[in-house]
């Protein structure tokens, strides 16, 4: 186990005798490690350096949704020489992007949407997150002002557009507050798992808060586009989650501001 020589105690005790696998998927920066052992259920390791805070959000949050919802069992949170360590157990299933379940999209789409109604109807009270629109109109623009914007990214996604008029679009577009529920923050293939045809677990939780339901259904937009799921299996997302009539100027407004914040 000299892979884990380096880790704190509080950590390293859990994980006697383990061998670890990077996991690369994901976009947080935190390093993931999958822990395994012949006989012992396995385990995931996050290790995230800096300041961010997702590693701490993270396990607040599941601390929370423990018995509410299906997400990993936190076991050891500690911070320590300026990194943080975040130790918890497996949800068994398939990430939802596996070639396998895609034998029947539309079964698939609609247990993803299922499991997005599940999770919005967790009981927010006691939720230790909320999103604040103000802040992130506010980030939005100090991006956008120092030219933070994946201009690449733009170009494939919102060709002939600039981060200028983008934002513009987004100050024109702010909703009236509506209807919110306990969030996902970024309900994507890679971090829902499935198991007999159902959302087994949900996973990568930093982003858990109070917001409006939308802020989910733009996250699925963008997963589906990127992994490439052809067609219009958005439009059957949402019939199978419920809405009978998207309200499309708020999609847009949640839209850029998972582009632009």
């Amino acid at each position: 186990m000299d892979w884990a020589v380096d880790l704190p105690e509080r950590i390293r005790s859990h994980v006697s005798d383990y061998a670890a696998e990077e996991i690369q998927i994901g976009e947080s920066g935190a390093k993931v490690l999958r822990l395994t052992r012949a006989e012992k259920p396995n385990l995931y390791l996050k290790i995230e350096c800096g300041g961010s805070g997702i590693a701490e959000a993270e396990n607040r949050v599941m601390q929370w949704l423990q018995g509410k919802i299906r997400v990993p069992e936190v076991l050891q949170y500690v911070r320590s020489g300026g990194a943080q360590y975040l130790l918890m157990t497996e949800v068994e299933g398939l990430p939802s992007y596996d070639p396998r379940l895609r034998k029947d999209i539309s079964r698939l789409i609609a247990a993803l949407a299922r499991g997005l109604r599940e999770f919005h109807q967790v009981n927010a009270q006691g939720c230790p997150f909320h999103v604040d629109i103000n802040r992130l109109l506010q980030q939005a623009e100090k991006r956008v002002a120092v030219g933070l914007i994946d201009v690449d990214g733009l170009t494939r996604n919102e060709p002939g557009r600039t981060p200028n008029g983008l934002l513009q679009e987004l100050q024109q577009l702010i909703p009236p507050q509506g209807e919110t529920v306990v969030t996902h923050g970024d309900f994507c293939l890679p971090n829902l798992l499935m198991k007999e045809g159902a959302v087994s677990g949900f996973i990568d939780l930093g982003d858990v808060a109070i917001a409006d339901p939308y802020v989910d259904l733009v996250a699925m937009k963008f997963s589906l586009r990127l992994n490439r799921f052809d067609g219009d299996w958005f439009a059957e997302f949402v019939r199978d989650y419920g809405i009978s009539e998207l309200d499309e100027d708020r999609l847009r407004f949640y839209e850029l501001l998972r582009i632009l914040a």
